[in-house]
């Protein structure tokens, strides 16, 4: 076991979907995943938190701080806005920082517990303003140990969108991260199109090859047997928006539902489990690979 080389494999956007947490509860009954990030501004968070707060203690389980993906009386920000006006230092930052309070408060509610890291959907945590905002909450509400926050800066080029996602923030957070004294990742990995037609292994098996010790992989898994909720309350969009755009909606979602239900037969499988050692890699906690 000592041979084996730690790495956290962490899955994004519990409650987001009914079909998302039933992927992420499977991987998670067989002790595949070191970490879940949770979108507690959905609507079925608190209806799907008890099922993950069962698996506490054996992983850890964190906030996905969310800004830009809409639920029903939840406006949210246009990506691109949300990136352009973080660049030009010009968000609401009290704004932003009240909405942070707002989302760890939800969390306890759903766990009744602080998160055991922070992170963004979108990896939206990184940008100027909101980082600063996310580490002066955590000086708030974690006045003695810190939780971790995951980073999404890899160490080394692995394909223009990681290098795109690592380059909007990721070296401002890592250094800012390492003046408060809060743990990070040193190494991430997991970032692709996200598309059906992706070899999936074969990303996994080019991760794992050189990934640095204690690094993590994110991934999107979701069981596409469990009918994610479909209609304009799942997107914010009004009734007429919706019927003009269900039909290009319904084919991005479909694609993304079997890139997801792919993950997932792919991480239960013994293959994973083989590539895994192949690879000399071990899937852990993250607090468990810092002690490593």
């Amino acid at each position: 076991m000592d041979a084996f080389q730690p790495f956290t494999l962490c899955a994004d956007d519990y409650a987001l979907g009914p079909d998302i947490d039933a992927g992420i509860l499977q991987l998670l009954r067989q002790q595949r995943l070191g970490a879940v990030s949770c979108l507690v501004t959905a609507p079925r968070w608190l209806q799907a938190a008890p099922a993950l707060a069962a698996f506490a203690g054996r992983v850890d389980i964190g906030l996905h701080l969310n800004f830009t993906q809409p639920f029903p009386g939840q406006p949210a920000w246009p990506l691109p806005g949300f990136i352009l006006r973080a660049g030009l230092r010009c968000l609401p930052a009290a704004e932003i920082e009240r909405d942070i309070d707002r989302q760890l408060a939800l969390f306890e509610q759903g766990m009744g517990r602080l998160p055991d890291y922070l992170d963004g959907h979108q990896h939206v945590h990184q940008l100027p303003l909101v980082r600063e905002a996310m580490l002066r909450q955590v000086a708030r509400h974690w006045p003695g140990g810190k939780p971790w926050v995951r980073l999404a800066w890899p160490r080394r080029y692995r394909g223009l969108k990681a290098a795109l996602i690592g380059a909007l923030g990721g070296d401002g957070l890592r250094w800012r991260l390492r003046e408060a004294g809060i743990l990070c990742n040193p190494d991430f990995a997991g970032v692709y199109s996200l598309s059906p037609e992706a070899d999936y292994r074969r990303l996994m098996q080019s991760w794992l090859a050189d990934l640095a010790p204690g690094g993590l992989v994110m991934c999107h898994p979701a069981l596409a047997t469990v009918g994610p909720e479909e209609g304009p309350a799942s997107t914010g969009m009004r009734l007429s928006e919706w019927r003009v755009a269900v039909p290009r909606w319904r084919h991005h979602a479909d694609a993304l539902s079997r890139a997801r239900q792919q993950e997932l037969d792919y991480l239960c499988s013994f293959d994973f489990e083989s590539d895994c050692r192949a690879a000399g890699r071990l899937a852990v906690r993250f607090r468990h690979a810092l002690l490593r």
